[in-house]
């Protein structure tokens, strides 16, 4: 899985693992609890359509890449970014 974030989100390694395994949990947060909630708040913010939002949402809740997702409405390239804007956002409603 992949661990680094560009330095222009701010997010450091500590930050971005400790939000890494919050999302990995998705499955077993409830389904109204508030942690869930955050999470599907940033994935509606940072998608800009839902088939990008569902291919976000197994990334970080599964890990998986984005050659084992299969179509995804984006170039790899924007894929990962979208990922790590992702993260900063998290990171920010978070705190």
């Amino acid at each position: 899985m992949r661990t680094y974030i560009p330095c222009r989100y701010e997010l450091s390694k500590e930050r971005y693992l400790e939000l890494l395994y919050f999302c990995l949990q998705y499955d077993k947060f409830e389904d109204n609890s508030e942690n869930r909630r955050i999470i599907d708040d940033v994935l509606d913010e940072v998608a800009p359509d839902e088939s990008t939002r569902i291919c976000l949402l197994k990334n970080i809740r599964w890990g998986l890449t984005y050659e084992k997702l299969g179509s995804v409405p984006l170039g790899r390239r924007q894929f990962y970014d979208l990922r790590r804007k992702f993260f900063f956002v998290l990171s920010e409603k978070r705190e």
